[in-house]
C-alpha cells in the first residue's frame, strides 16, 4: 500500500482520522519512508548534537512599541508586535512553559519572549525540514511540570534523530507540504459537509418537533430514516432523535386521540380514588394542588390533563441496615442504591439483605410495579435515574418509591417521568457539603400530562417501536466508526511498515 492520495479520503473521513495522518506522515518524514531514500544514507545523531534551543528575552507589554511590524513569540504564537527584533534570521519558536512543545516555523526577524525557546538551523540543515524533525519528536509529551507545563531542552537534546543529506531534506519538505495542503483541503471540505448536515439535520428534526398529529410525526420520522447516514454522524446524535421522540409523546403527537377512550379527569378521579388505599402503607399526599395554567409547560389534547406526580401514588422511603450485623447483609432480598439505576426495570440489585435486616431497621418493602427514582447523589448533576420494580426490593435512604395507585399506569409513567428529566432536574438543589438533593415535596409537584389509559398503552406501544429503532440506528453508526477505526488502524499499521511509493 503507498500513501498515496486516494487513500486519504478513507483515513480522514474516520474519527480523528486527519490527525492521525498528520503523525503519521510527520513520523514516516523523519524516518526516511515518505520518499525513495537517497545515498549517501542518513547520519543518527543526538539532537543536542545538531541544534541549540537558546532562551528568548522577556518584552512586556509596557516595553513594546505596538506600532512596530516585529512580530512578538510566546508559546501559543504571535502575542503582540514591537519595532526592534531578538532574532533577524528565520527560526522555530519553541513553547517552554505554556504550551510547551509547541512549534512556530517563523520567516521574519521575530522576538520570541521568555516562555519560548528559539532554534535557528545550522549549516546543512532546512529549516523547514528541522520544523518537520521536531514536530515529528512530539515535544510536548516531554512535559515533566505539573501545574504549569515547561519543556526542558535538555530533554529534547537526549532524543534521537536521523538527518538525512540536504537535497533529501529538500525533498521531504516539499512532499510533507503537498501531503499536509491535501489535508487542509480535506478538512475543509468536510467542515463544509458538517455544515451542510447540520441544516439539513436541523430541518429534519424541526419538523419532528413540530408535528401536532401522528400522521405529520410518521412523515417526518420516515425521512428521518431516509436520510439517516446524512443526518447522524456520530453515535451520541441519536441521543437528540431519542429527547425528540419523547418530546412528541408526551404532548400526544405519536398516537391518535379516539372518542372511546374517555378523557383524562375520569382517570385522575380514579387515582385519587384509589390513593386512598394507600394510606396505611405510603405516604399520600393529599395537598397536591390541581396543575393551574400558569404552571401547564405546554398545550395537550382535549381529552388530556396535567396532573402532579404525585397523583399516581404514594411515597416510601429507604434505609441502611447495620453493617454491625453480617447477617443483615446475607438474604435474597434485593437492596437498590443509585448505582443499580442504570437499567428501566429492575429486578436485582447488587446488594441483598434478609428479612431479619427488614423487620430491625427501616428499609421496607417496595412491591413490585413502583416507581423509584434518586432523591441524593452527584449523578443528579446530569441524570434521574428512574425505573420500575418488576419484584419487591427495598431500597436505601438516597432514593424514594412511588407505590402506584394504579400499576397498570406503570409502564406509561415511566416515560413520563424520563420526558420530564430536564423540569425535575432543575429544581435539584446542592446540601452544605456539596451534594446534590432533590426535595421530595419538588418531585411529587412536578406536573406530568396524564392521557386516558387505553391512549397512554398506545404511547408506550409506539414508543417502545421507535426507541427500538433508535437502538438499531445506534448500533449502526457504533459499528461503521469500529469498521472506520479498524480499517484507519490497519492501513496505518501497514503504511507504517513498508517504505510508501510516490502516486
Amino acid at each position: 500500500m503507498s500513501l498515496a492520495l486516494d487513500h486519504f479520503e478513507v483515513l480522514a473521513d474516520a474519527g480523528g482520522g486527519t490527525e492521525k495522518l498528520r503523525e503519521l506522515i510527520l513520523d514516516l518524514a523523519a524516518s526516511g519512508r515518505l520518499i525513495p531514500p537517497a545515498s549517501p544514507p542518513w547520519e543518527k545523531r543526538r539532537l543536542g548534537e545538531v541544534v541549540q534551543f537558546a532562551y528568548g528575552k522577556a518584552l512586556p507589554e509596557k516595553a513594546r512599541n505596538t506600532a512596530g511590524s516585529v512580530p512578538v513569540y510566546g508559546s501559543n504564537g504571535v502575542v503582540g508586535h514591537h519595532d526592534q527584533a531578538l532574532v533577524h534570521q528565520p527560526c522555530l519558536v519553541v513553547g517552554r512553559k505554556g504550551s510547551s512543545g509547541s512549534i512556530h516555523c517563523v520567516t521574519e526577524p521575530c522576538w520570541p519572549i521568555d516562555t519560548a525557546y528559539f532554534v535557528t538551523a545550522p549549516p546543512g540543515l532546512e529549516l523547514k525540514f528541522l520544523f518537520v524533525l521536531l514536530r515529528s519528536l512530539r515535544l510536548d509529551r516531554l512535559d515533566r511540570a505539573i501545574a504549569v507545563p515547561g519543556l526542558n531542552r535538555n530533554d529534547a537534546y537526549a532524543l534521537t534523530v536521523l538527518i538525512p543529506p540536504l537535497a533529501e531534506q529538500q525533498r521531504i519538505v516539499a512532499r510533507v507540504d503537498v501531503l499536509m495542503h491535501r489535508l487542509d483541503e480535506l478538512e475543509v471540505r468536510q467542515t463544509q459537509q458538517r455544515s451542510l448536515r447540520a441544516r439539513f439535520r436541523s430541518a429534519v428534526l424541526d419538523e419532528l418537533v413540530s408535528a401536532q398529529e401522528p400522521e405529520a410525526f410518521s412523515a417526518a420520522w420516515s425521512k428521518a430514516l431516509d436520510h439517516f447516514e446524512v443526518l447522524f454522524e456520530r453515535p451520541d446524535d441519536v441521543r437528540h432523535l431519542r429527547e425528540l421522540v419523547l418530546h412528541s409523546a408526551m404532548r400526544g403527537a405519536l398516537t391518535r386521540q379516539a372518542p372511546d377512550d374517555g378523557t383524562a379527569d375520569l382517570w385522575l378521579s380514579r387515582l385519587e380514588s384509589e390513593r386512598k388505599r394507600l394510606r396505611g402503607s405510603a405516604r399520600v399526599n393529599d395537598a397536591l394542588r390541581p396543575v393551574p395554567p400558569e404552571e401547564e409547560p405546554y398545550r395537550l389534547p382535549p381529552s388530556w390533563q396535567w396532573c402532579r406526580l404525585g397523583h399516581f401514588g404514594g411515597l416510601l422511603g429507604g434505609g441502611t441496615p447495620s453493617k454491625a450485623h453480617p447477617a443483615f447483609w446475607k438474604g435474597p432480598i434485593p437492596w437498590v442504591s443509585p448505582k443499580d439505576m442504570k437499567r428501566s426495570y429492575i429486578d436485582d440489585a447488587e446488594d441483598h439483605i434478609s428479612e431479619e435486616a427488614v423487620a430491625h431497621s427501616a428499609v421496607k418493602p417496595i412491591p413490585p410495579g413502583s416507581l423509584l427514582f434518586v432523591v441524593r447523589g452527584m449523578i443528579l448533576a446530569h441524570s434521574f435515574p428512574v425505573a420500575l420494580t418488576t419484584r419487591e426490593v427495598t431500597i436505601n435512604q438516597d432514593m424514594k418509591g412511588l407505590i402506584l395507585a394504579l400499576p397498570e399506569m406503570g409502564a406509561y409513567l415511566l416515560w413520563a417521568c424520563k420526558a420530564a428529566r430536564i423540569r425535575i432536574l432543575q429544581r435539584v438543589g446542592r446540601s452544605s457539603h456539596g451534594t446534590c438533593r432533590l426535595d421530595t415535596r419538588h418531585v411529587e409537584e412536578t406536573p406530568l400530562p396524564l392521557p386516558p389509559l387505553p391512549e397512554q398503552a398506545r404511547i408506550v406501544a409506539r414508543l417502545e417501536h421507535l426507541m427500538k429503532q433508535c437502538d438499531e440506528l445506534e448500533l449502526r453508526l457504533r459499528q461503521a466508526d469500529q469498521a472506520a477505526a479498524k480499517l484507519t488502524a490497519g492501513m496505518l499499521a501497514k503504511q507504517e511498515a513498508s517504505p510508501p511509493e510516490l502516486p
